[in-house]
């Protein structure tokens, strides 16, 4: 089924299906807690990526990472098991420095072989009344909006607490 394949690739060995997908955190715990869950089998493990570094919330430390060379070796094999790739969807948020720093440093490497259709499906803090950020994570989105208006093609952003309120209204949380 084509429709499948768009985030899916076929396994030749068992004839399942593996999302085309690529996480990154830098904190190992998450991607153990996706291991963990019953469809993981769904996902390759190569593609879970973590690393013991910290960068301690903040995007410059983050933007560094060691971690970089590996990224870009797992994303660049998911783009080329890709017959067409019509783009790549990354989906962060802007507070942290993973998914300010981290995210600006892997989206100008995957400028570099992915020409058209970079989408950016970003959580911003929230900037209302009722808001806890901190000036930090204010300091990363500043930061991170060079790379977004850089490097993707289109970017939707979200409210933090709009999306906190209708997780709660709608009891997801």
């Amino acid at each position: 089924n084509n429709d499948l394949k768009v985030h899916f690739h076929d396994t030749q060995k068992t004839g399942s299906h593996i999302a085309r997908f690529v996480f990154i955190d830098q904190d190992p715990l998450t991607i153990d807690r996706i291991l963990a869950h019953p469809q993981a089998h769904l996902l390759n493990p190569d593609n879970l990526i973590s690393s013991n570094e910290s960068s301690q919330n903040v995007y410059p430390i983050a933007f560094n990472s060691s971690n970089i060379d590996r990224i870009k070796d797992v994303l660049r094999k998911e783009y080329e098991r890709c017959d067409t790739c019509q783009g790549v969807i990354f989906n962060h948020s802007s507070m942290g420095g993973t998914g300010s720093g981290l995210t600006s440093k892997i989206a100008c490497e995957v400028r570099n072989f992915v020409t058209k259709g970079l989408v950016n499906n970003v959580i911003l803090p929230s900037f209302g009344t009722n808001n806890n950020h901190t000036a930090l994570s204010i300091y990363n989105t500043v930061l991170g909006m060079h790379s977004m208006v850089e490097n993707f093609d289109l970017t939707f952003c979200f409210d933090n607490e709009a999306l906190l309120q209708k997780a709660i209204d709608l009891d997801c949380y």
